[in-house]
């Protein structure tokens, strides 16, 4: 009887406990996949494993990081992470220390053209750069190593020069300011009860009428490779398989190639249901605080029009910033450098 208490104390101690429905989705990915392989006659392939992998294994290395780890020892672990990253990104072969001091790269960048551009690291520097800002405008801009590494994170995202990612730091930086300098703002400020399911509601239905769209069932006018940058090319690819599927991931097999975008895969492979329950699960780590939301929002979009799934340490980041803000683990702080 002891025992048991001690384990239920400790499990109500744990940080991040919502991380439990990320797992719960990732069952039902390999449930959904065994059924629809079972359809076709054939064995779940380890490509179904991989995919779920990509979502479950960096949630959670997140929930083991944040519950072992003080809050000194993930600011310092992030602080490396964003100097790892500037490595990367100057060893690109597109884009190394000397091509920044060659005055052609930067007279021939245009809006589809630059040097600069970074696939790899560009969701890194974003989610970095939101990191650090949540932390600059909760202590108010009292800390110099997060105030540099937050303006650091910030130019590397413009750098990256990924269109959508230098939209959202811009605007993100607009509202980081204006909570400065024209009102109090309360950073942790929370939505209704139920906005979480509302929003996975919609990115559902989203994905829904975007598949439509990709398709050329709507919006018919619009040049769909143009628009997508030839993902309509690779869609097509799988259509003339008839969408067929025997497992999450699989299309890749049938297709050759990977279908970069990750919630229209989820839904023709698993069903709508299926996307429906891992929009839930994503959205339901943010405990309806509308900075966490907002992180969630811009990086769901992203898997709505792109892919980021395969990029495992820009999710653990994801997952570490939203647990740090939606649990008392800020509470630990103890930061030097404060004025």
């Amino acid at each position: 009887m002891k025992r048991n208490n001690k384990l239920s104390k400790l499990f109500k101690e744990l940080y991040s406990k919502e991380v439990l429905y990320i797992l719960g989705t990732g069952l039902l990915f390999l449930l959904v996949s065994i059924f629809k392989a079972s359809q076709y006659g054939v064995w779940l392939n380890v490509r179904t494993l991989v995919q779920i992998s990509l979502f479950v294994l960096p949630a959670l290395y997140a929930f083991i990081l944040i519950n072992i780890l003080p809050m000194e020892k993930i600011f310092n672990l992030m602080k490396y992470t964003l100097i790892a990253s500037i490595v990367v990104y100057l060893s690109e072969p597109q884009h190394t220390i000397l091509s920044f001091f060659d005055i052609d790269n930067w007279l021939n960048i245009t809006f589809t053209n630059a040097f600069i551009e970074s696939s790899l690291c560009s969701s890194i520097f974003v989610h970095l750069y939101l990191f650090f800002s949540y932390y600059d405008i909760k202590l108010n801009r009292n800390n110099k190593m997060i105030k540099m590494c937050s303006a650091i994170s910030f130019a590397f995202s413009i750098l990256c020069f990924k269109r959508l990612s230098v939209l959202f730091v811009i605007l993100l930086s607009v509202y980081k300011f204006s909570i400065f300098y024209f009102r109090k703002v309360n950073v942790d400020q929370k939505l209704p009860k139920y906005s979480y399911i509302v929003i996975a509601i919609i990115f559902t239905v989203l994905t829904y009428f975007y598949t439509k769209f990709m398709n050329g069932q709507i919006f018919k006018e619009v040049d769909l490779y143009k628009f997508t940058t030839g993902r309509d090319y690779i869609l097509s690819l799988w259509r003339m398989h008839n969408f067929r599927s025997y497992g999450y991931g699989t299309s890749m097999l049938i297709i050759g190639r990977y279908l970069e975008m990750d919630l229209i895969q989820i839904y023709l492979e698993l069903g709508l249901v299926t996307l429906f329950c891992f929009c839930f699960s994503f959205f339901k780590q943010t405990k309806n605080v509308l900075y966490s939301i907002i992180i969630l929002v811009y990086e769901f979009l992203n898997l709505l029009t792109a892919s980021s799934l395969p990029s495992s340490l820009t999710w653990i980041i994801i997952f570490i910033t939203i647990t740090c803000i939606g649990s008392g683990k800020t509470k630990e702080l103890k930061l030097k450098g404060e004025q």
